[in-house]
């Protein structure tokens, strides 16, 4: 009777510990949710600037370890990572982290490379060669030490030691940015899973870390041209040569008293700075025919007193006589003598009119810095250069490249118009005509004219917006 018993409370337990089993993987079981955007960036950290480590398509499940604050922190493929809450839907409740860090940043945006791009990457990547893929293997076992051993040498300039491509995200399958050919100088930012995350030109990415070799800041070049060799051999000519020019530059850009002149705008829009730089803050801006007194010249600059306020215009924006201006009155003369041919016309004349007075603006920036997140002429990103453009214009459109493609109406390439948006992969600029546009470039170049036919631009082109 009593081993009777004895069974029975051992049946019981079991049963109870099975229970409990089930209860508790239940109640912690982790929390899904589904990408609701093309293509989501999964980070490394907190913050829109990290690198990125993986990314999840439309539709693809991500398993969300916890929240904090505008992030998930979550699983996918092996990987774990950070995902803006709003690129993923969840049905569920999931657990806010017990400290939530202040980050600042800007709105994540969805990435914006469409899912036929990724197809057509992923088809590519497929072809990786085998080397590389052993080279990841073969390294893997080590991931922690090296990069333990790195951590205080990572930051700088390497040379590539081999024909070597640069990824979206660090995995061998990830998409390709572009080939990077041996002996090519690149600037490490990081190292992650022996990739290094690396600024290549304009482009940045990750490489294999075991594919780079750090440049000596005191290693000598391996070749030296015949020039080089030649200012090698005479440093003190060529410091002497240096001191004359920068001494003829002061004496070009030194400010010259001249006696007051009227002269007057010939062009559709002219910004008025504060110094006689294009880098430097507006004062205002003028519009063609308007009168200006000149009473100073500084290199190719003209000093201006023009409705209580002093600054200076670029002198070839100016002229002696008032050129003539289209004024509302000649437009309605205009419209009515054409109406009759066609309805259409008089607003097209106007769309171009405006399309050339908005080109014309966006040239006084050339010059200017690139800065990230800039919004003024002390500095601008590539979208808040056609945003600050656009707005002069009365024209508001969004503050990111990827939201301003929402903004106006679809264009096609063959169809553009001066004073088109355009949108490429993660950048914006403004079509000039003739095949060129103006955009914020990158630190190294500010705002240029670039060819619209750039195998670049060519390659990340994404769509054109009419806003006019």
């Amino acid at each position: 009777m009593k081993i009777k018993l004895n069974i029975k409370s051992i049946i019981v337990i079991a049963i109870i510990g099975v229970l409990s089993l089930v209860l508790f993987n239940t109640s912690f079981a982790a929390v899904t949710g589904k990408v609701n955007v093309d293509t989501a960036n999964i980070r490394k950290n907190m913050d829109t600037n990290s690198a990125i480590i993986e990314q999840a398509f439309k539709g693809e499940s991500v398993q969300i370890v916890e929240k904090n604050g505008d992030w998930y922190n979550v699983k996918y493929n092996g990987v774990q990572g950070y995902i803006k809450t709003d690129l993923v839907d969840v049905t569920e409740n999931v657990a806010e982290a017990t400290t939530t860090a202040p980050v600042e940043e800007k709105k994540e945006e969805p990435a914006t490379t469409t899912t036929a791009t990724n197809q057509n990457n992923t088809s590519n990547n497929a072809e990786q060669s085998v080397e590389e893929k052993k080279e990841v293997e073969q390294t893997q076992e080590n991931v922690a030490t090296e990069n333990n051993n790195v951590e205080n040498i990572i930051e700088g300039m390497y040379a590539t030691t081999a024909d070597v491509k640069l990824k979206l995200i660090p995995l061998v399958n990830g998409n390709n940015i572009k080939d990077v050919s041996k002996d090519t100088t690149v600037n490490v930012l990081e190292v992650y899973n022996n990739w290094a995350l690396a600024e290549c030109g304009m482009d940045r990415g990750w490489l294999l870390f075991s594919k780079l070799n750090k440049v000596e800041e005191n290693a000598q070049q391996p070749e030296n041209t015949q020039e080089e060799k030649k200012d090698e051999e005479q440093p003190q000519q060529q410091a002497e040569e240096k001191v004359e020019e920068q001494k003829q530059e002061e004496e070009k850009n030194t400010e010259v008293a001249v006696q007051e002149t009227t002269m007057y705008v010939n062009w559709d829009v002219v910004i008025v700075r504060e110094k006689a730089t294009k880098a430097s803050e507006v004062v205002t801006s003028l519009n063609k025919a308007t009168a200006v007194t000149v009473f100073a010249k500084d290199g190719e600059w003209s000093k201006v007193k023009v409705n209580g306020e002093v600054g200076y215009i670029k002198s070839t924006l100016l002229s002696e006589t008032k050129p003539e201006v289209v004024t509302s009155r000649s437009l309605e003369q205009e419209r009515q003598e054409t109406e009759q041919s066609t309805e259409t016309a008089p607003a097209q004349t106007s769309n171009s009119e405006l399309g050339q007075q908005i080109c014309a603006y966006a040239r006084q920036y050339v010059g200017c810095k690139y800065v990230y997140g800039g919004t003024t002429p002390s500095g601008f990103d590539c979208s808040g250069f056609t945003q600050y453009v656009f707005k002069h214009f009365g024209i508001n459109i969004n503050r990111t490249a990827s939201a301003q493609a929402s903004n106006g109406t679809y264009v096609a390439k063959s169809d553009l118009q001066p004073g088109d948006l355009l949108i490429f992969s993660g950048h914006a600029g403004l079509y000039l005509g003739d095949g060129m546009f103006i955009h914020a470039a990158n630190p190294s170049k500010g705002v240029i004219i670039t060819p619209l036919s750039e195998s670049y631009y060519v390659r990340n082109y994404i769509q054109a917006r009419r806003l006019i």
